[in-house]
């Protein structure tokens, strides 16, 4: 059984000798070739913060860092934490909208400090670990904010930080 038809078969090759007759090396005269441009790359844009003027990275790092060195009735919970970044960049819309949604939390950023992809050289651990504090200045599990870490807890979060 054949699998082209004579009618199929003849319109095949008429289109065959077009392409023979169209010869690349006189593309220039048979299209209206114009310097089109390409359009720009979209990248990101480098972000500022109100006060500090330093990136969004930069900033978390910061404020994890410095929450580490503050007195203890000093702690910052992950609820001002984030107030300060809201207050600092109140200007970058997909940052709000990564906090409003729940996609991106102190925590994630807390993890990603802690592993060392917010400090210099980037994959270096952090000089001073972050935890979450309470509104006392408590360390506690990260998840529900709630309840205390033991001295076992702290020591396992700290080791596995350390050795990431």
């Amino acid at each position: 059984m054949p699998t082209m038809n004579k009618a199929t078969a003849k319109k095949k090759a008429k289109q065959k000798r077009k392409v023979d007759q169209v010869d690349p090396a006189n593309l220039d005269q048979i299209l209206k070739i114009e310097n089109t441009p390409d359009p720009a790359k979209k990248s990101w844009h480098k972000t500022c913060g109100k006060k500090t003027k330093l990136g969004i990275m930069a900033f978390w790092a910061t404020l994890f860092e410095g929450n580490e060195l503050l007195p203890r009735n000093k702690k910052m919970t992950n609820a001002e934490i984030e107030r300060q970044v809201r207050l600092e960049f109140p200007h970058e819309e997909t940052l709000m909208e990564n906090l409003d949604s729940g996609r991106q939390t102190v925590n994630y950023y807390r993890h990603l400090y802690n592993v060392g992809k917010l400090t210099k050289p980037r994959g270096t651990p952090p000089k001073h670990i972050s935890f979450r504090y309470n509104e006392v200045g408590k360390i506690v599990d990260t998840r529900s904010g709630k309840r205390v870490l033991s001295s076992d807890e702290y020591d396992a979060l700290l080791a596995r930080y350390q050795d990431a």
